[in-house]
């Protein structure tokens, strides 16, 4: 602290200090402190995150500045004061407040932290005991009549941002002035309240859970009925289909809430990216995991093209947004947010042309910044059109003032992949989104039509509207204002950019608007948010504007004419002309990205995997035959229900695993291997086409074993992802084509972090970090996991899982090695039998290394010792 001279500084460190009572905390700002020089500690601890009506955003690290412990604190104590002030405290304690949380670094422990403020006033509290998708926290706040709901997310943005958001009481987004007045109390309560850290331990984590309410199970179910309720979907037609579509919830928390969604749509046919199935804070396979940026849905469209799915859909990670691809004339098109509006509203309006409406009171909403096809839509079919500032907490709010003045809002979007179809959620919703896409899919389909000629059929009646989107990346934050000021010019704004005239103005910033009489905008301004709209003389029209959660400026640039090429051609030239002038990129700190580009090439797997797709289809086609044979079996009884075991390392059901032999293997030049791993192997041992095989017929015994009742998968990560995934998707099938009762091979999922290894030995100490696991009290519990070399590791686990009083435990392991040390437990579901070496690949890893080779192989000499730890 003595090298620190500016006193603003030290009295703001001195602050921060008062939060650092746990060590990991004070340890932390040491470690800053002594290696930061004060200009960078400036930026951590005299800046803050900026509240809005986007909640706080931002990177997780120290400081006031950035996402962690201390901000989520304060950020909180200031919400309870302004609920408390507004509500009164027995309100509080009646209506209470909810949490949810995804699967980004941090989000659960930042979540209990402020479960912990708020239990420390009194509120009552519900806590989701596991990850959660947004718009499912979204619905839950509104369900369950909270004053508000907060979400510890950062959607779509990088690994190292976190975000917090909240709902009102009306479950939609907060609006001005709620945003200012919940400010105002953050900064009158900076410092911490008493006792908050009494109800956390060490790692930030509720000590006694019983204090908050998890209603995941029940909110779970209750969204799936009241959407299976409203939408009414064509189960029977879903269910016959042969369309398959394949889907990525960007290793977010999508999966499991889209998995349930189509059991009630009726749709069999779903196949997920197994690379990006679970929920991964890091985003391995993806730069951004943004749907919207180049290259996300690139392992989508391989397993496509793999599968002969025209169509591929995703959701962003916390499933608040939807994205779609097809497969049209042999090439990829991804559609942008506006075609995927237009497409939605249509079908919408075609459904409603068959009912006896006033359409005039039946209303359609998008953003400012969005394609004006939706307006000519409405006009052509008599629908109420309407649009708000950018921000689906605009939509939503001006949706329900809609709908408490006798209207209908029947459908709003943003170009940026938001859309509310569901009156449930009061925010948009990737799951609902899916869900009816693929209802749309499955009926245009069997009339023969893709979504791309929908769209063109759309476009003939209404002209080609073409979108030029993208950003510029803005390195300094201070720039924004100025690029802006630069062309309001002191209100004498600039007329021309490049060789394009302007005829009209409008100026949301400051309220001017150069078509009005009175010169001022009909929509509100916005005086902290940059936002304009310029008019072309060529009747192009191009919104910029400064992003509120991410260090860009944004623009939407749309023109229409009697062809797409002529429109195209129009709009990409005046972008390419404009935008250089407006954003001065020799003169800032600027960098532009362009956005909707979709330029797939063939890599050389993706050839070989054409080269026997033939094959491949043969294939498919007599596993699916042979598990509609399995399912008759089942529905007829002539499997004779096994009993569920329950006494862990006993192996009672007799299953032996196959034998590999201590001289089996392959040579490298058999199959494919990274030229990068050879040097460090000494040769394959099993190859992945024998591994899956093996894991289906696994996924047979285990449904077979608990026919009909539910069970409760634990995958311990993280060395059992790749099988735990690979299970999964074969129990999937078997369950999708069940003939009968829809709750057969019903199971749940869980995730616990075990580690035990360093280097190839054992360190005899088992670290575990889980979920609330009390929900498996009187549950059937199969473990699944990876490896079986001691028995240790499962036999500390199992007796660690008995203190939550499951009904069964069971054990399913992919390889069980023969070695001297093993303690005799014995699996109960077995994979393979493996010699005595240290292996890796197919989720097996030395150190973290060699988990994504696709083979499972021996690790050689030069292997242990380049990739070696120090023991701790």
């Amino acid at each position: 602290m003595n090298k620190i001279k500016n006193p603003e500084l030290l009295k703001s460190i001195e602050l921060w200090n008062l939060f650092s009572k746990p060590k990991y905390l004070s340890d932390q700002t040491e470690e800053v402190i002594n290696n930061y020089n004060e200009e960078e500690l400036n930026k951590l601890f005299l800046k803050r995150l900026n509240f809005g009506t986007a909640g706080l955003r931002g990177k997780m690290g120290v400081g006031f500045n950035a996402m962690n412990v201390v901000t989520i604190i304060q950020t909180t104590q200031g919400l309870c004061e302004y609920l408390i002030n507004k509500y009164g405290i027995n309100l509080c304690k009646n209506r209470g407040i909810i949490f949810g949380f995804d699967g980004r670094h941090n989000s659960e422990s930042f979540s209990h932290v402020a479960a912990s403020v708020c239990l420390s006033k009194g509120f009552r509290v519900y806590l989701f005991g596991q990850t959660v998708a947004t718009p499912i926290l979204c619905y839950s706040s509104f369900k369950k009549n909270c004053l508000c709901g907060v979400m510890i997310t950062a959607s779509h943005n990088p690994k190292i941002d976190n975000g917090y958001k909240l709902y009102d009481e009306n479950g939609a987004q907060i609006i001005p002035p709620v945003d200012k007045n919940i400010s105002n109390c953050i900064l009158d309560n900076l410092k911490p309240w008493n006792d908050i850290y009494e109800y956390l331990n060490e790692d930030f984590y509720l000590k006694d859970k019983s204090l908050v309410e998890d209603i995941y199970h029940e909110m779970y179910d209750m969204f799936t009925s009241d959407l299976k309720n409203e939408f009414n979907f064509s189960c029977y037609r879903n269910s016959r289909t042969k369309l398959v579509i394949v889907y990525s919830p960007m290793h977010g928390v999508g999966r499991k809430f889209v998995q349930k969604i189509m059991q009630i749509v009726g749709y069999n046919n779903l196949l997920t990216v197994p690379q990006q199935a679970l929920p991964d804070a890091d985003f391995p396979t993806v730069t951004f995991p943004n749907p919207e940026e180049k290259g996300a849905l690139n392992l989508s469209i391989e397993l496509a093209d793999l599968v002969n799915s025209p169509l591929v859909v995703a959701n962003d990670p916390d499933a608040d947004r939807f994205a779609c691809a097809e497969k049209y004339n042999n090439k990829w098109k991804i559609f942008s947010g506006d075609e995927l509006g237009i497409i939605f509203a249509y079908f919408i309006m075609k459904q409603y042309e068959k009912k006896n409406i006033d359409k005039s009171k039946h209303v359609f909403l998008c953003t400012i910044v969005c394609s004006r096809m939706l307006k000519m839509l409405c006009q052509k079919y008599g629908y109420m059109y309407d649009e708000t500032l950018t921000g689906f907490k605009w939509l939503i709010n001006k949706a329900i003032e809609y709908n408490d003045n006798n209207y209908n809002t029947l459908y709003c979007y943003e170009e940026a992949l938001g859309h509310a179809l569901t009156k449930h959620v009061r925010d948009k919703c990737g799951i609902s989104a899916l869900a009816y896409w693929v209802e749309m899919a499955v009926y245009l389909y069997e009339n023969n039509l893709t979504f791309h000629q929908y769209l063109e059929n759309i476009r003939k009646e209404i002209g080609y509207f073409v979108s030029n989107n993208g950003y510029y990346t803005v390195f300094d934050s201070n720039d924004v204002a100025s690029i802006f000021d630069e062309f309001r010019s002191n209100g004498n704004y600039k007329q021309q950019l490049a060789s394009y005239k302007i005829l009209h103005i409008r100026d949301l910033t400051t309220g001017y608007d150069s078509q009005t009489s009175d010169k001022k905008s009909l929509i509100a301004p916005t005086p902290d948010s940059q936002n304009i709209t310029l008019y072309f003389e060529n009747t192009a029209i191009v919104t910029i504007r400064a992003s509120g959660t991410e260090p860009k400026v944004k623009w939407y640039g749309e023109i229409s004419r009697e062809t797409y090429e002529e429109a195209k051609n129009d709009i990409d030239k005046l972008i390419d002309e404009v935008m250089p002038v407006f954003m001065q990129p020799d003169k800032y700190n600027v960098k532009r990205f362009l956005s909707y580009k979709c330029k797939y090439k063939e890599n050389k797997l993706y050839i070989l995997y054409k080269a026997y797709f033939k094959l491949y289809t043969y294939i498919l086609e007599y596993n699916i035959q042979c598990l509609l044979a399995f399912s008759i079996l089942l529905k007829t009884n002539i499997y004779i229900k096994m009993k569920i075991p329950n006494n862990p390392g006993a192996g009672e059901l007799g299953y032996e695993p196959v034998m590999i032999k201590d001289d089996d293997g392959y040579e490298f030049d058999s199959f494919v291997i990274p030229d990068h791993y050879k040097g460090y192997l000494k040769r394959i041992l099993i190859p992945n086409g024998l591994i899956k095989s093996r894991v289906e017929r696994m996924a047979f015994d285990i449904s077979r074993t608990y026919n009909g009742e539910e069970f409760h998968l634990v995958c311990l990560l993280k060395g059992s992802r790749s099988f735990f995934t690979s299970l999964l998707k074969y129990l999937d099938r078997i369950h999708n084509y069940y003939i009968g009762d829809a709750s057969t091979n019903s199971y749940r999922e869980h995730y616990v972090r075990v580690k035990s290894y360093c280097n190839t030995q054992s360190t005899g100490r088992l670290e575990i970090v889980s979920e609330d696991l009390s929900c498996l009290k009187g549950k059937n519990v199969l473990i699944v996991e990876d490896i079986i070399d001691t028995g240790n590791t499962l036999t500390k686990f199992c007796e660690y899982l008995k203190k939550f009083e499951p009904k069964t435990i069971a054990v399913s392991a992919l390889y069980i090695k023969r070695t001297p040390v093993w303690n005799g437990f014995k699996a109960d579901f077995t994979g393979f039998s493996v010699p005595n070496f240290f292996i890796v690949g197919c989720g097996l890893d030395y150190n973290e290394n060699f988990r994504d080779l696709n083979h499972v192989c021996i690790i050689g000499d030069e292997g242990i010792k380049s990739f070696m730890q120090p023991s701790s």
